[in-house]
């Protein structure tokens, strides 16, 4: 899978500090939902998301609002 360049770059900080570590969820709302995976070893809250829809800039989500996403797609 390819990770949209829209995604890499709001993602920057993250892609320049762990590498372009990204996994598709799908399909919400008209967007394509990519989680940034950080490594096991990495302490952190919440997941970073990025909500996608071709043509348009990509948008971070985190907090609680990201675990609701998640929980759309059945993960828990």
């Amino acid at each position: 899978m390819k990770t949209p360049a829209e995604v890499l770059k709001t993602a920057k900080g993250l892609v320049d500090m762990y590498g372009p570590h990204f996994v598709l969820l799908g399909e919400r709302d008209g967007q394509q939902v990519y989680e940034f995976v950080l490594p096991e070893d990495e302490k952190t809250g919440f997941p970073f998301l990025y909500l996608y829809e071709k043509g348009q800039p990509s948008l971070e989500v985190t907090g609680f609002e990201a675990l609701e996403i998640i929980r759309s797609f059945g993960a828990e």
